[in-house]
């Protein structure tokens, strides 16, 4: 559902029945008009859903978008505070793209460290 919203994608739930936490994010969506939720699908429901896809996207306009770059932000004061010096910015860290490493290419780099050269 996350991704969802996130996306700005309306979404259609339906619960699995006595998941409290699917049906309180279904009932969150309904609410909030991104989206719809009914217990049971028919084939007027799912016309319904569809017919009111202008009206849930005008809802997801302003739905706020978000990164975790607060969260980590707030973590690297924690964790200053508790070691009691500056740490490297996780939120940094996190916002920087890593290279995709394959276990090749991690060997190589291990055995270069160990004195061995690249084939």
């Amino acid at each position: 559902m996350s991704e969802a919203l996130y996306l700005r994608k309306p979404y259609l739930a339906v619960p699995v029945e006595h998941q409290f936490e699917q049906i309180f994010n279904a009932y969150y969506l309904d609410k909030e008009g991104y989206g719809a939720y009914w217990d049971e699908l028919t084939k007027e429901r799912v016309e319904s859903f569809l017919y009111n896809l202008p009206h849930f996207a005008e809802a997801l306009s302003r739905y706020p978008k978000q990164d975790n770059s607060v969260l980590m932000s707030k973590l690297d004061e924690l964790i200053a505070e508790l070691v009691g010096r500056p740490r490297r910015g996780l939120a940094a860290r996190f916002r920087r793209k890593k290279s995709l490493r394959t276990p090749s290419s991690e060997l190589r780099a291990e055995g270069q460290a160990a004195g061995g050269q690249d084939r």
